[in-house]
């Protein structure tokens, strides 16, 4: 990054590290040997995206730009997806990516005008988020109920008939 240049604000995302265009290869493959890994997501240009599970319920998310940049939240997993579609629940993941890239003996670049939301995230977990088999279960309940009350009218129509 350019002297004085800063990250771009983003509450939900850190985009305050930077890796040479060369190193990316090199970051993708310390990232899958760490436990990284793909996960299907919409194109916003990057070069590649893996994700780390930290627990059943968290999971870092990383973008890699074509130009080095680095996109990463802490975010509710797409297996609770009511949580996950919500940026409500995700935060930056500024300290969790400077921590990875020195571990791994990376050179990078961090923006000179940290913003605070990187520095200081508000961290806002879901309270019970719904699990996928959930959703899928209510909806299956849903739609078993009202083809049994469907049926169960169609009965009683035959009855008066």
């Amino acid at each position: 990054m350019k002297d004085g240049e800063g990250a771009s604000q983003d509450k939900h995302h850190c985009r305050c590290h930077r890796v040479a265009r060369s190193s990316i290869p090199e970051m993708e493959a310390a990232m899958r040997s760490s436990g990284f890994e793909g996960v299907p997501e919409m194109d916003h240009g990057q070069v590649f995206g893996l994700r780390l599970l930290l627990s059943r319920r968290e999971q870092l998310h990383v973008k890699v730009m074509p130009d080095g940049l680095i996109e990463a939240e802490i975010e509710p997993p797409p297996s609770y997806p009511l949580a996950h579609i919500n940026p409500r629940h995700s935060y930056s993941a500024h300290g969790q990516v400077a921590r990875l890239l020195r571990k791994w003996g990376m050179r990078f670049k961090t923006a000179q005008a940290v913003p605070r939301t990187c520095l200081e995230p508000a961290i806002d977990k879901p309270d019970n988020p719904s699990h996928w088999s959930a959703i899928v279960l209510g909806i299956g309940a849903g739609a078993g109920a009202g083809i049994v009350a469907w049926l169960l009218g169609k009965a009683l129509d035959e009855r008066r008939s």
